[in-house]
C-alpha cells in the first residue's frame, strides 16, 4: 500500500499554522513556568511565616528565660558578696582567746601588768607593769620567751638595777600564725 499525502492548505496557511503551534506551545511552556513561579513563591512565603514565628516564639521565651534568671543572677551576685566578706572576715580573724589563756598562764603571780598593747596591723606586743622581785621579772621574761606565737622579746637593761618593786617594759613580736 502506498500511502498519499494530500495536502489541502496552501503554504501561507500551513505556515501560519505552524507559527501558531509555536506560539500555543510557547504560552504552554509560560503558563507552566508561571504556575511553578507562584506554587514556589507560595512554598517560601510559607516557609517564610512559619520561621518568622519560630523566631519570635524564640526571643519571647528566651526573654523569659533571662528576665527569670536575672533574679537568680542578683542572688548569686549577693551570695558571691557575702561569701568575699566573710571570707575577708576569716582571713584576718585572730583566736584571741587562746592568745589570752597562754598569755595569763606565762604571767607569774607575783607580777601586776599595768598596760598591754597590743597592734595587729604592726603585729606587736607591748607590756608594761611591776614585779614583786627581781626573780619574778626574770621568770616573766622566760616564760615570754617561750610562747610560741611570741619572738624578739626585748627589754632594757634598766629593768635588772631593782631587787624588789621592779617595773618592767617588754616589747614583743606576734607571730598570729604560731597562735594555738
Amino acid at each position: 500500500m502506498i500511502m498519499i499525502k494530500l495536502n489541502l492548505i496552501s503554504p501561507e496557511q500551513k505556515e501560519s499554522l505552524h507559527f501558531e503551534f509555536i506560539y500555543l506551545s510557547i504560552r504552554k511552556v509560560a503558563w507552566l513556568i508561571i504556575i511553578f513561579s507562584i506554587i514556589i513563591t507560595a512554598m517560601i512565603v510559607s516557609a517564610r511565616i512559619m520561621l518568622e514565628d519560630n523566631y519570635s516564639t524564640l526571643v519571647f521565651e528566651t526573654t523569659l528565660v533571662t528576665q527569670r534568671n536575672q533574679g537568680i543572677d542578683s542572688e548569686i551576685a549577693k551570695i558571691n558578696s557575702t561569701l568575699r566578706e566573710l571570707s575577708a572576715i576569716q582571713k584576718n580573724f585572730v583566736k584571741w582567746s587562746s592568745f589570752f589563756v597562754n598569755f595569763t598562764n606565762a604571767v607569774p603571780p607575783n607580777i601586776s601588768i599595768s598596760s598591754l598593747t597590743i597592734d595587729k596591723e604592726l603585729k606587736t606586743l607591748s607590756l608594761v607593769g611591776v614585779a614583786t622581785t627581781r626573780d619574778d621579772f626574770i621568770k616573766l621574761e622566760n616564760n615570754l620567751n617561750q610562747l610560741l606565737y611570741l619572738s624578739k622579746v626585748s627589754r632594757p637593761l634598766t629593768n635588772l638595777l631593782d631587787k624588789t618593786n621592779v617595773n618592767f617594759q617588754f616589747s614583743a613580736v606576734i607571730n598570729f600564725d604560731q597562735l594555738p
